[in-house]
């Protein structure tokens, strides 16, 4: 099942097998963010790639994920005036080679018992990129990113190499715990 835009209601559906991930889900097309509250209680099993719902696109609008589903996720960008919000129990896994770009508003908003999280679904990936109006708020989240580090540098996202979480806009993080693979 592939979601552009439209309405949609898939609950307490089995996906098995359908191919590399059971429902795909093109950001750009969501309106109000809660199109995918209506995605709930499926069982997603053996699927190539992953038994996840997959995320990507660009988002244009204000989205809080559903407490405690995982997503995997590729090529994510906040727009300006945008809004993607992590709840506690959450988790994005990161495909390998992608990145995060935020020029909106990214939140990880997880508790202590149950955090929110951003982590590599396996291999190395680009990181998350907050540009100069954009935010990350983040609290009691885990973010796991390629090599593990936060910068303040200088230094533009095309310059390759560079993985973690790259600040030209503004970061406030309390409780979070950065890891890396390397």
């Amino acid at each position: 099942v592939k979601i552009g835009s439209g309405e949609l209601d898939i609950s307490e559906n089995t996906f098995d097998n359908s191919g590399s991930y059971p429902v795909r889900v093109d950001l750009g097309g969501i309106v109000t963010g809660e199109e995918l509250q209506k995605i709930a209680g499926n069982v997603y099993q053996n699927h190539t790639t992953s038994d996840q719902i997959y995320l990507s696109d660009n988002i244009g609008t204000h989205i809080t994920l559903p407490q405690g589903e995982s997503y995997a996720a590729s090529g994510i960008v906040i727009r300006e005036g945008a809004k993607l919000t992590v709840p506690e129990g959450a988790k994005l896994e990161i495909e390998p080679e992608s990145y995060f770009y935020v020029y909106g508003t990214l939140e990880l908003k997880g508790i202590e018992e149950r955090r929110a999280e951003i982590v590599s679904m396996g291999g190395n990936w680009d990181g998350i990129y907050v540009y100069e109006r954009g935010l990350l708020e983040a609290e009691y989240a885990n973010i796991h990113v390629s090599r593990g580090y936060y910068s303040v540098q200088s230094v533009h996202p095309s310059e390759r190499g560079y993985s973690g979480i790259m600040a030209f806009g503004t970061v406030r993080m309390a409780d979070c715990k950065v890891s890396g693979s390397s």
